[in-house]
């Protein structure tokens, strides 16, 4: 996948788009905007157990592909770790934030 691309799983709409990243240089998410569901690879995971951990700038990358791309999921699924939401994603960057400012 070279550019955005709408795929039709019958009738139901997924939306797959590369981005840039500081990890590969191009990754791919896809959304279903019916549910509100984001699948994404190695922007962000969250462990199977346990809140939020402290994140990575990835993770500020996939907020800042979300916001661009005017996607709002309900729930985030990665290859890795249990399924999370925007707001753990959100929490993890602000971990990361204060990690900063403490330094």
């Amino acid at each position: 996948v070279i550019s955005p691309t709408t795929i039709d799983l019958g009738g139901r709409q997924i939306q797959v788009i590369p981005v840039p990243s500081s990890h590969a240089s191009e990754m791919l998410i896809a959304y279903d905007r019916q549910s509100k569901t984001l699948f994404q690879g190695d922007f962000f995971m969250m462990p199977d157990l346990g809140p939020a951990p402290v994140g990575f700038s990835v993770n500020r990358e996939l907020m800042r592909h979300l916001t661009a791309w005017a996607l709002v999921p309900d729930r985030i699924l990665s290859v890795h770790g249990r399924v999370s939401t925007t707001q753990e994603l959100i929490q993890t960057v602000n971990l990361l934030d204060a990690e900063k400012m403490k330094k």
